[in-house]
């Protein structure tokens, strides 16, 4: 399992844990929107007073890799 950085861009529900959005770059620069509960992506306490965006992290698992031309990830 690998973690990575999402950008958490707005609190979306206080339903307990609370629920937030974020946002992830993929390696081809399409951004895609994930949405769960807060601790999903951070240990910090948030809600919708917080101050956006802040860090966070998703752990995935890496299904392929692939190199560009010049040898990058």
């Amino acid at each position: 399992m690998h973690n990575l950085k999402v950008q958490i861009v707005r609190f979306v529900d206080s339903d307990f844990p609370g629920w937030v959005e974020c946002e992830l770059v993929d390696a081809e620069g399409r951004r895609h929107i994930l949405k769960d509960k807060v601790p999903i992506f951070t240990v910090e306490v948030l809600d919708a007073d917080s101050k956006y965006p802040t860090p966070g992290t998703v752990v995935c698992e890496v299904l392929e890799r692939y190199q560009d031309e010049q040898g990058q990830d």
